[in-house]
Parts: structure tokens; sequence; C-alpha cells
């Protein structure tokens, strides 16, 4: 693995900003704990009358051992849970993908229902519709099932024979939650509310980054088991290295643009929320616009999931890997949102009744462990710890499952020729599914167009 291999250095400037902001946080975390300013946070946004050490007590005493215990319980059992999906996954792809679709059909329905009997026809109104057009979707794109199972397949097992990938998911998420909290403790050196605006841009900016470097870096482990490398001796390894290297400027580009926006919306929140008790029409207004910036949001972050395979498998610049997704939308755009709906739909339901299950289980085992006047307080509290918890350790395996099966469908859509080489198999199968379903991407080159892995 070299620079030349990859392409060289990507977007430099745009990692160096990222790495200064990442010091200027760390200098104020220094001069917050030096000059103790967590014993009197935000002065700003208090009144003169308020009492800046005085704290409020809810008086509720809880077992800490036994939270504590119950807790890494879940822990434990929530990865034998999703491991037990990755297995399910891998073994019965398209029974597992039907299934849990229907069950998130039956859980819609259930819902809307409730919410009907409940809050009546204007509460329930657009949950029905939404539950409309995805029983449609679903029922229109039933036949593309076969196909999104065998990319479910080769996913879950690049994610099974290479399970460093979860571990350096789990890495970033834990340097994202070290990073909180040294934000955290940097606002408290804010002497006014409009300094805390470039200080949430550093920390949507950061946390963006940690989890676009563990995608980007199981991108690159599953384009390596498409294009059938097998010399790297230790693939996750590398494509970490590159991640935090080569790739990083190019991922912090890329997350700066999503920052940015995200920024925006949570200034429109906040007017918002200032103009709604005074001037209705203008709350109206923002709330309109903040729902457009949301749209605009969730459009980039899903676009830049596929503009970061590109940068992991090619070692593109950011500009080039979007170019090239945009050349992807505008080939295999439909294909790729539905095989994305279908599979996600899945691993969410999949992850909902995993986290539901011990939830219930903790609650169960707290009303028996705790006794007392808040012992129904207590146990509700920690079932909902326990489904934080349980949701969080899916997730966690299951965005490596998601971030393989964007890098499997657009390695295919790109060079599909390249599989006929690897894996002449599943190239013939993909074939077939495809074919049956009315599925035009992969079609265009059935050849090996002469693109390699890094070029």
């Amino acid at each position: 693995i070299n620079a030349e291999y990859m392409g060289g250095w990507n977007d430099v400037w745009a990692a160096l900003l990222w790495i200064v902001q990442l010091l200027v946080i760390a200098g104020l975390f220094g001069a917050s704990l030096s000059q103790k300013k967590y014993e009197d946070p935000y002065p700003w946004a208090r009144n003169d009358s308020e009492d800046p050490s005085g704290v409020s007590s809810t008086g509720v005493s809880t077992d800490v051992l036994t939270l504590g215990a119950i807790v890494v319980v879940a822990w434990l059992v929530s990865i034998g849970i999703a491991i037990f999906w990755l297995i399910i996954m891998n073994k019965f792809p398209l029974g597992f993908l039907k299934v849990l679709t229907i069950m998130m059909i039956v859980l819609l329905v259930a819902m809307a229902i409730f919410l009907l009997a409940t809050a009546g026809i204007l509460a329930a109104i657009f949950p029905i519709i939404f539950m409309a057009l995805f029983i449609f979707m679903i029922y229109r794109s039933w036949n593309r099932f076969p196909f999104s199972a065998i990319i479910l397949k080769q996913a879950s097992g690049t994610v099974r024979d290479h399970p460093a990938v979860v571990l350096v998911g789990f890495v970033m998420m834990i340097a994202s939650g070290a990073f909180t909290v040294l934000w955290v403790f940097a606002t408290f050196m804010t002497t006014a509310q409009w300094q805390l605006y470039p200080l949430l841009l550093c920390l949507f900016w950061s946390q963006g980054v940690f989890i676009n470097i563990a995608h980007t870096t199981a991108a690159a482990v599953s384009a390596g088991d498409y294009f059938g490398i097998r010399d790297v001796r230790s693939p996750v390894w590398a494509a970490l290295v590159r991640s935090c290297s080569w790739s990083l400027g190019s991922i912090c580009f890329g997350t700066l643009i999503v920052a940015l926006i995200r920024l925006v919306r949570f200034i429109l929140h906040t007017l918002r929320q200032l103009a709604s008790p005074g001037n209705a029409a203008l709350g109206i207004l923002l709330c309109c616009i903040e729902c457009v910036v949301q749209w605009i949001e969730s459009l980039m972050e899903y676009f830049n999931q596929y503009a970061y395979v590109h940068v992991a498998i090619y070692g593109t610049g950011f500009v080039e890997s979007a170019r090239r997704t945009w050349d992807l939308v505008k080939r295999s755009g439909v294909d790729a949102i539905l095989n994305d709906v279908i599979i996600q739909n899945a691993l969410s339901m999949a992850a909902f009744l995993g986290a539901a299950a011990v939830g219930i289980v903790c609650r169960v085992v707290a009303s028996q462990a705790h006794t007392g006047d808040d012992a129904l307080a207590f146990a509700v509290a920690v079932g909902v710890l326990g489904f934080i918890v349980s949701l969080a350790v899916h997730s966690l395996l299951f965005s490596s499952v998601e971030s393989s099966v964007i890098v499997f469908f657009v390695c295919y859509a790109d060079v599909p020729g390249a599989l006929l080489t690897s894996n002449p198999g599943l190239y013939q199968q993909l074939q077939e599914k495809q074919l049956a379903a009315g599925i035009t991407t992969g079609m265009q080159d059935p050849r090996f167009a002469g693109q390699q892995y890094g070029s």
C-alpha cells in the first residue's frame, strides 16, 4: 500500500482544517479544566437571580451495581443476538428479507390502527399515507428481493470473514464519545450564545468524520472481496490506514458539507422556537424551511455514503468521487435506492426486534432485583436503557453490513465484469436474478472493463 497506488493524498486542506479544530477543542477543554469553568458553566444563559451552585435533586434512589450488571449483561446478550441475525441473513438471506419486511408492514399497520383509535383521523392520516406508499413500493419491488438477497448474503459474509471491521466501528464510536466529552467542557468557555454555533459545527463535523472513517474502512475491505484481492496480509488494518491518511481529506471534505447543512438546520430550529410564541406565521415559514433543509441534509448524507465508497475503491478526491456517484445515480439510481430500502428496512426491523427483546428482559429482571417505592420507575428506566444499549450494538454491527451492501452494488454497477473474473458463479446468479426482475444495473458491460481496484 502506498500513496501512488491510492492516487496520492486528496483534499489535504480539509484534513488539516479538521485536525486544527480538534486541537482548538482540546485547547478549550484544557482551559476549561484549569479555570474550573465547569463549576459555573454558561453564565450568559442564566438569570441573575439564579444560583450557579444550585443543583436540583430528584431524590430517587437506585442500585448502581444492579444497574451496571444489567447493562453489561444486556450488552453481551445484544452481541449474541446481533451475531445470530448475521448468521441468519447469511444462511437464509431471502427468507430474512421477506419475513422481516412483512413484519415491518404488520408493525406499520398496527401503529396506524392505534393512532386512528386513540388520536383520530387527523393524527393518523400521514402515518396511513406513509404505510400505504411503503406497502405499494414493496409490492412493486417484490420481484427484486432475490437480487437483494444475493447482495445481502455477500455483504454479511464479508463482515463474518472480517469481524475487525466491526471493531473499527466500535473504536470510532468511542472516539466520537470521547470527543463529545471534550466538546462539552470546551463549551463552558463560551461567554455568549453565538459562540456555541462554531463549536456546534465542530461537533457535527467530528462526529460525522468518525462515522465515515468506519464506513470507508468497511467499504475498502468489501471492495477487496469483490475484486478477489487476497494478497493483503491484514485488509482491515490496511483499509483503516488509508481512511486515516490518504483518504482522510476526502472524508473530511464531504462531512463538512453535511455539518454545515446540519448547523443551518439547528439555527432554523432555534429561530422557530423563538418565533413561534409571538408570530405563528413566521414560525410556520421557518418550520417549512427547516423541513426542506433537513430533506437536503438527508439526501446529502445518502449521496455521501456512495461517494465515500468511490473514495475507498479508487482513492479519488471527494469532488471526483461525487462526480462518479452522480454518474451512478443517473445510470442506476432507482435500482440502488430500492436495493437499499429492501435491505435496510429488514435490518432495521431485526435491530428493533432484538433491542425490544433485550429491553423487555431487562425490565423484568430489574423489577425482580430492585424493590422499593421507586421499583417501577427503576425497572422502566432499566428497560429503556437496555433497549438503547441493544439498539446501539445492533446498529454498530449492521452498519458494517450496510456499508458492504453499498460497496457490492457500486462495484457491480461500475465494473460488473470484474465479478466474472473473481467469482463467475456469483456473477451468473446475479445475472439470472436481475434479468428475472428487470434490473438493468450491471448489464451494461458484461466484460471486465479494465478498471482495477485502486486505479
